[in-house]
């Protein structure tokens, strides 16, 4: 509602750059923007599929978009794949979204984030990968492990959630995506809106 400035907005855009996305909208925590980024790519008719071991916030985003949630086993995109058909050979026309993160913080592990993707782009899948322990530690100059990601994959990554409460020593969060996504997040998120800009 109030308290954006010009040097919000710069950082907005050093940060697309520097991750290669066309946008970033900043939210005030990690937690804000992946229930954000949910609630603007699901609804009620939905099925979300969602890495057993995915933060709390991502679950909430969940709960809060009332789409129907499915979990794979963690990391294992042949599980993922073989939900992600059947949903696909179910429902040809009903949107489908994954839910991951790049590195999991308790069990210091990662999926193979190309994969992921190719795998989210066969079945007409969008996904979110969440990277708020890999920026700043993992992937080239610390950008995590989606850059540099090419092809279908790319363009089935939707959002790249990212926080600076871990490497970067600070507070605040941020979604990265395309422009027509960040549009509709600055336009439609409550969690965007209805809260102050970062100190």
């Amino acid at each position: 509602v109030s308290g954006s400035r010009p040097v919000h907005q710069q950082l907005e855009q050093r940060l697309a750059r520097w991750l290669g996305r066309e946008r970033v909208l900043l939210f005030p925590s990690g937690f804000q923007a992946n229930l954000a980024a949910v609630v603007a790519l699901a609804d009620r008719h939905t099925l979300v599929l969602a890495d057993r071991l995915i933060h709390h916030s991502l679950l909430a985003g969940v709960r809060a978009s009332g789409a129907r949630l499915e979990r794979f086993a963690h990391n294992q995109l042949a599980d993922l794949e073989r939900r992600l058909a059947r949903a696909r050979a179910a429902g040809p026309s009903r949107r489908l979204l994954v839910l991951s993160e790049s590195l999991f913080s308790m069990e210091g592990t990662s999926p193979d984030a190309a994969a992921l993707a190719c795998c989210c782009a066969a079945q007409g899948a969008a996904l979110v990968l969440d990277e708020a322990h890999a920026l700043g530690v993992l992937g080239p100059g610390g950008r995590g492990l989606a850059i540099g990601l090419e092809g279908p994959g790319a363009r089935a990554l939707a959002l790249v959630s990212g926080t600076f409460g871990k490497a970067f020593g600070a507070g605040g969060a941020f979604l990265a995506g395309d422009r027509l996504v960040i549009e509709w997040l600055l336009q439609s998120s409550g969690a965007f809106r209805y809260t102050t800009a970062l100190a």
